[in-house]
């Protein structure tokens, strides 16, 4: 072997030891490999209620089934795969896949369809959609688990997957229409979009307007941001940084823009004619629900819930707060919120049985990361320092956006993004009874 596939060899070998490997344990939790004992008789089990059905609340549900009494509320009926919402409005194929039942999440607990409107020390009240009946939830353990707020094509506004999938078919369509798109935020969420659109639609004019000196956030090398900045130009996406927007009259009061050419101005007066305009510009908390918290001093400025190294809310043993409503000091990432539930899942097992305190410790993750799929055929990525291949972000993530492994920890082994037919909403099944079974909650 030569000293150049040697070191090619060395260096994949510690891709794989600090991407891989991490990886393939978070997926194991959540495709429910989390290890728990015999289950005793249902009447006899503490009660554990979880606030939000996304990525962190389904998994930490998933891992306590079989031991708990669990009650899972959220206000859809359906998981939305957020990893996959931007690629659903740019390849039409895809957006079936990011609306996943609840039906085959649990095998003893349930899954309501409810908005929350009280929190207590001992329960949850919430009103069940549709019948809008008011519902107590005693709890042993709670998690709250809600997320935040996120701007459309982030996240659909409605609670039904049906309607929630018209809305990125209308988008879909008016992506397919425009001409000229100008997408203003250079986060995650607009610099993903960007990557999407001119990649599934190469002829299209797609400009991306960020107001500061970088894309994503802080903390990224030099280097990464650099190999970023050349395989944007070389997919064709036009960049501008530190250029705050004028926000367009016409966005006002809409999740996006689509008609008539605008003219999209910066405060320096350069000025993006486009027909398609999305705002990007971040998410906030979701704590329309969270008044009682607020009440007890428990929200950061941020609004986000204080919890300690245990991930228990301020001043609380039994109440936990994760993903992206607490305020554990890192990054807001999909894989940091499974890691929470990771730790929750642990710690509630441990005091059901009578441990006098929770035995997992959650260390924030503080060095930055990102993995930002450029269309499904490359991507550039930063992992707490260490940069990744465009091959590994391309099998890792790129290619499926995970799909086939969020549908199989939902029970759903046979969908992906090689098979879309077999989601439930597709084209083909989303008119049949048995669609309409999988999205009906209790």
């Amino acid at each position: 072997m030569s000293f150049s596939s040697a070191w090619n060899g060395a260096l994949l070998g510690k891709y794989v030891l600090l991407f891989v490997v991490p990886f393939v344990g978070l997926m194991k939790l959540v495709s429910n490999l989390y290890i728990v004992d015999a289950s005793p008789a249902r009447g006899s089990r503490k009660k554990v209620v979880i606030l939000g059905g996304g990525f962190a609340g389904t998994t930490v549900a998933k891992a306590l089934d079989k031991k708990f009494d669990v009650t899972v509320v959220d206000r859809q009926n359906h998981m939305t795969q957020m990893l996959g919402n931007l690629r659903a409005i740019a390849d039409k194929t895809y957006a079936p896949l990011t609306l996943i039942p609840y039906d085959k999440l649990l095998q003893d607990g349930v899954v309501v369809q409810a908005e929350i409107t009280a929190i207590s020390e001992t329960q949850v009240t919430i009103s069940t959609t549709p019948s809008g009946e008011s519902r107590a939830l005693p709890f042993d353990f709670l998690v709250v688990a809600t997320g935040a707020n996120w701007a459309f094509p982030g996240k659909p506004s409605s609670p039904d997957a049906l309607e929630a999938l018209g809305e990125l078919e209308e988008c879909g369509n008016d992506v397919a229409k425009s001409t000229s798109v100008a997408i203003i935020g250079g986060g995650a969420v607009g610099l993903e979009l960007a990557c999407e659109i001119k990649f599934h639609h190469p002829q299209k004019k797609v400009t991306l307007i960020h107001s500061r000196q970088q894309l994503i956030g802080p903390g990224l090398s030099g280097k990464f941001h650099t190999k970023l900045a050349d395989k944007l130009q070389r997919l064709g996406v036009e960049v501008l940084l530190n250029e705050r927007v004028q926000m367009p009259a016409e966005l006002s009061g809409r999740r996006y823009y689509a008609g008539p050419r605008i003219a999209v101005r910066t405060e320096s007066g350069k000025e993006v004619g486009a027909d398609l305009v999305f705002r990007c510009t971040g998410k906030t908390a979701a704590r329309s629900h969270l008044g009682f918290f607020e009440s007890l001093g428990c929200l950061d400025q941020a609004g986000r819930i204080r919890v300690n190294e245990h991930l228990q809310v301020q001043g609380f043993s039994n109440i936990f707060a994760i993903g992206d409503c607490c305020n554990t000091p890192e990054q807001k990432l999909a894989s940091h919120a499974m890691k929470h539930a990771a730790a929750v899942a642990a710690n509630i097992a441990a005091l059901g049985k009578g441990a006098a305190k929770p035995p997992k410790k959650y260390a924030p993750q503080k060095l930055a990361s990102a993995v930002i799929p450029i269309g499904t055929k490359d991507g550039a990525g930063e992992l707490q320092g260490m940069g990744l291949p465009a091959f590994l972000i391309v099998a890792v993530k790129s290619k499926d956006l995970f799909a086939a492994r969020f549908w199989k920890a939902m029970g759903y082994p046979g969908v992906s993004s090689s098979s879309p037919d077999a989601a439930p909403l597709s084209a083909a099944n989303r008119a049949s009874a048995a669609t309409a079974k999988a999205y009906a909650l209790r």
